[in-house]
């Protein structure tokens, strides 16, 4: 069974990073050197303390479901922490630290909070 796009389906602009990954695999088609930042990808292995974290944070059932809507305290008081040990700024982790589900989002919640 096939359906059709509604018209207002139709209307919708692409998505951004969609068109711009489409660019950037053009100017790779055509030889040029391309440093693609448009989704974030890494270009890197992820480093092997990272995945050993992953796997053992894996194995443990209270991060089996979703997560508080907040975010979970430890996280937001270690994002505190390296502001201040990287950047040398300081911010309240319960005030001033999100935990969102994507860079969308974020970007989303910006706009929303200005």
């Amino acid at each position: 069974m096939r359906f059709e796009q509604s018209e207002a389906l139709k209307r919708l602009p692409e998505q951004f990073f969609a068109s711009l990954v489409g660019k950037t695999q053009a100017l790779k088609r055509e030889g040029h050197d391309v440093i693609n930042l448009g989704q974030g990808n890494p270009d890197q292995p992820t480093p092997d303390n990272i995945v050993k974290a992953v796997q053992q944070a894996a194995g443990n059932p209270d991060y089996h479901k979703y997560s508080p809507f907040r975010g979970h305290s430890f996280l937001k008081e270690a994002v505190a922490k390296f502001y201040e040990r990287e950047y040398g700024v300081d911010v309240d982790p319960e005030t001033e630290v999100a935990v969102l589900f994507g860079a969308k989002t974020g970007l989303v919640r910006l706009v929303n909070a200005y």
